[in-house]
């Protein structure tokens, strides 16, 4: 007889409904958050690689003024 309730317990792979919605929040969420990391990170890229260009162009034009005067 126990080893029929303990076939009967272990059989018994139904979820609740509630646990479901809060495993697909969970996994929700951390979508959500990898995503944002992501994004987060090439926008900081983004504004990194936008200084330096800035700066080279500025560098640029600092150099080639320089070298005008000398002609």
């Amino acid at each position: 007889m126990r080893c029929a309730t303990l076939n009967g317990v272990a059989g018994n792979s139904q979820r609740s409904p509630l646990l479901t919605v809060v495993l697909v929040l969970l996994v929700a969420w951390l979508v959500l958050a990898v995503l944002g990391l992501l994004i987060k990170g090439l926008f900081v890229l983004f504004v990194v690689g936008v200084v330096l260009v800035v700066a080279t162009l500025g560098w640029g034009a600092f150099k080639a003024g320089r070298n005008s005067g000398r002609r």
